[in-house]
């Protein structure tokens, strides 16, 4: 049972994992995309997503045919609010203030989602978790002190105010659907993650097609009409590695880690986001991490490994 137990957490951990490697290349695409509004690149990632979907709707049909009005509702109102409402409010809090108070409003995460998992779920006792929380947010202290240091008032103290109230947007955006989604998949466990990757990204499908033909038939986005061909090249390209790899594949691969781990485990491993941030980071720009962020990527992989350990001692206890 032990090696079950384990087994399993290894599984789910690398899942989670790999959501966050994935995840982290979300946040290069508006810099790499200067030349488009957040609102554009949006729409570019999302229709990126749901057109994936569509074409992948052949593998699992006999699983999509057999889900309810109910299922079909729940996957759309996740991938409106864990998708595009979140990404919108993310973008437009990095426009306003830029990146760096976004990212230290995004990076309380690992925070947030356990907490929440167990006010509502109480799945693993407060004095279990007291530990391993209190590392991660020692950890993404010292990985974000960096950010915090660089902070820029450029639109003005409302502007900054705005945009920091709308990346706090993003953050409960991100935390409500992080464990309504792990909720609705362990309510539901005859649907596969590959059939609710594909449910939620085929729903999305519709709306962002709607909002770009209102953005082109309003005339919103004039801007784009003065970029080149080598700027939309680039935006083909980028919305196409997003698209599919910081959204289909990484929505797969969260839905397989919360249905292996308890949503407050799951919610720790966020943390691999920011130290995968850190590592593109400084291969981007050839330089290393300082030892305060060094240290603090070292706190967040011994707390979540606390936590690992934790929720197995917990689920191995009442057998006993």
């Amino acid at each position: 049972m032990t090696l079950a137990v384990s087994g399993t957490s290894a599984v789910g951990v690398s899942f989670a994992i790999a959501t966050c490697a994935l995840w982290a290349f979300s946040f290069v695409s508006p810099i790499v995309l200067g030349s488009f509004s957040p609102y554009v690149v949006t729409l570019g990632r999302y229709a990126v997503f749901g057109l994936v979907s569509l074409v992948l709707v052949p593998l699992a049909l006999k699983q999509l045919r057999a889900l309810r009005a109910t299922d079909w509702l729940r996957a759309t109102w996740l991938s409106i609010v864990g998708n595009m409402v979140y990404y919108l409010f993310l973008a437009a809090g990095i426009q306003l203030c830029d990146v760096p108070g976004p990212t230290v409003v995004m990076g309380l995460l690992p925070l947030t989602v356990p907490i929440f998992a167990n006010v509502r779920n109480r799945e693993l006792p407060w004095g279990t978790l007291r530990v391993p929380l209190i590392g991660i947010a020692t950890g993404l202290f010292l990985v974000n002190a960096h950010e915090y240091q660089s902070l820029r008032i450029s639109h003005g103290i409302f502007g900054y105010v705005l945009g920091i109230s709308f990346a706090v947007a993003a953050l409960a955006c991100w935390t409500w659907y992080g464990v309504s989604n792990a909720v609705w998949l362990r309510t539901r466990s005859t649907i596969t993650a590959t059939a609710w990757t594909i449910a939620q990204g085929v729903t999305l499908l519709p709306i962002v097609v709607v909002a770009g033909a209102v953005t082109i038939g309003l005339g919103i986005e004039r801007a784009t009409v003065e970029l080149t061909p080598e700027d939309w090249h680039r935006f083909l390209i980028v919305s196409i590695v997003v698209g599919f790899g910081s959204s289909w594949l990484a929505t797969l691969c969260w839905s397989q880690a919360s249905r292996l781990l308890p949503t407050t485990i799951a919610g720790q491993l966020i943390v691999f986001v920011s130290v995968a941030a850190v590592i593109y980071g400084s291969v981007y720009r050839e330089t290393p991490s300082s030892l305060a962020v060094a240290l603090g990527v070292f706190i967040l992989v011994v707390s979540v490994v606390l936590g690992v350990r934790t929720m197995q001692r917990h689920t191995k206890s009442p057998q006993r």
